[in-house]
């Protein structure tokens, strides 16, 4: 950062009191072909930074008000140092904006913004890119995409958020087509979570993005975003899982394909759409062991299995080739996305249970891990998390003496209170003299 300049003129504002009133700014260099201005006016005064490229061009820039009449805050009002910093910014921009790497700050928009920021995480090597990539297509771009990030106000941000969070909820739709939305607005304060949850996902993405564009000098402001944030509490997850009972009774009223799936739900944590690309293969019987692409994240594991998981996989396997799936609907065909929506909100009713999704599956088999004392840390490897602060979110009420369990199985004995006898030395006492 170069330095900052001192000037007894506009230093301070009983200085900048004395200058006089004139169209021209009062200008200050603070680097080669780099300059300051200070235009006064009947109220607070005005910074403007000037450029000059090697072809002897001016380049003009209003950097914000002056600090004359209120305090500087930094972003809407600057002191001089400040507004070299400001300054500086815009140099910086401009140089590289001439150079044709970068796009005019006033039509940098909120799509360039996404792009260059999906672009940033493919080079770092983030596996979640497609995923959000898909999210920002359809929630951030169709709003904010022509916007320009330099003019976006935190008015335009809070009314996109309002908008999503108070949208009917979407419909699945064939590609292509125009989005179907369900009638119906759910009103239960779980479902207003949720949305708010998912909401908070989305501005996550934009906020990266923009974040990206000042790290990167697109910008040279963050007070449309900076420090906002939508809404708080929304992790706190009702999450639903079937007991013994519950779990039987559900098995016994599927069908025979859809039953084999429900139960490899059950016995092994696996989600839905890895379940249904498991392949015969996958399985390794010497070390009881599923190998299992995590589509989520992108990494391949071994999942250990139960014994009765174990047995399930082995008859799945039984008289299949390597190659072949071990899970797939009665007529042969894998199991597509969503398919299993229809089938388990039947089977539920069947059951007599209260509806909840086939992910139900999933958490059955980590709260009943949990609730038999496993450690935290094996139930997140077991589902493949790569910290135990989903796990602890979800799950940890299941299990309030995991952190007291866990500090007195690690506390081994150092001996300090083995019984030894006192070595006490007498200490004479001092005669007096007479």
């Amino acid at each position: 950062m170069p330095r900052t300049i001192r000037n007894l003129r506009l230093d301070s504002r009983s200085a900048r009191r004395q200058i006089k009133q004139r169209r021209e700014p009062h200008w200050v260099k603070i680097d080669k072909g780099c300059f300051l201005g200070y235009r006064r006016t009947d109220h607070a005064g005005t910074w403007i930074a000037r450029w000059r490229n090697e072809d002897g061009r001016q380049h003009y820039q209003a950097i914000g008000p002056a600090d004359d009449v209120r305090d500087a805050d930094g972003v809407s009002v600057l002191t001089f140092s400040q507004a070299q910093k400001r300054a500086h910014q815009f140099f910086d921009q401009k140089a590289q904006e001439l150079a044709g790497g970068y796009t005019s700050r006033d039509t940098y928009t909120v799509s360039d913004a996404l792009r260059d920021h999906f672009k940033n995480r493919e080079r770092r090597g983030d596996t979640s890119v497609d995923r959000d990539r898909v999210v920002a297509n359809s929630m951030i771009e169709p709003h904010l995409g022509d916007k320009a990030v330099a003019k976006l106000t935190r008015r335009t941000l809070q009314d996109w958020i309002d908008k999503l969070v108070n949208a009917p909820p979407r419909a699945r739709t064939a590609k292509n087509a125009t989005q179907n939305h369900r009638q119906a607005m759910p009103t239960d304060p779980e479902y207003l979570r949720r949305r708010r949850a998912s909401v908070t996902r989305i501005w996550a993405i934009t906020k990266g993005a923009l974040n990206g564009a000042y790290k990167h000098q697109r910008v040279s402001i963050t007070n449309a975003w900076a420090g906002y944030t939508p809404f708080t509490g929304t992790q706190a997850a009702r999450v639903r899982w079937l007991n013994d009972d519950e779990a039987r009774r559900l098995v016994e009223v599927c069908a025979p394909d859809f039953r084999a799936l429900v139960t490899a739900g059950i016995l092994t944590g696996i989600r839905y759409g890895d379940l249904g690309r498991l392949t015969a293969g996958d399985f390794y019987a010497p070390s009881r062991t599923l190998l299992i692409y995590d589509r989520k994240t992108k990494k391949t594991r071994r999942l250990p299995l139960g014994d009765e998981a174990q047995e399930l996989i082995a008859r799945l396997c039984h008289g299949k080739r390597s190659t072949d799936l071990l899970l797939t609907k009665a007529d042969g065909s894998p199991w597509g996305p969503a398919q299993q929506a229809d089938r388990i909100a039947a089977a539920y009713v069947a059951a007599g249970i209260a509806h909840v999704t086939f992910h139900a599956m999933r958490h059955t088999y980590a709260s009943r891990l949990v609730m038999k004392g496993v450690p935290l840390a094996v139930v997140a490897a077991q589902l493949g998390h790569s910290s135990i602060k989903q796990v602890e979110m979800h799950y940890g009420h299941l299990c309030p003496n995991y952190v007291a369990d866990t500090i007195r199985q690690a506390s081994t004995p150092i001996g300090l209170l083995e019984d030894r006898k006192p070595k006490l030395v007498a200490i004479p006492r001092k005669s007096r003299q007479g």
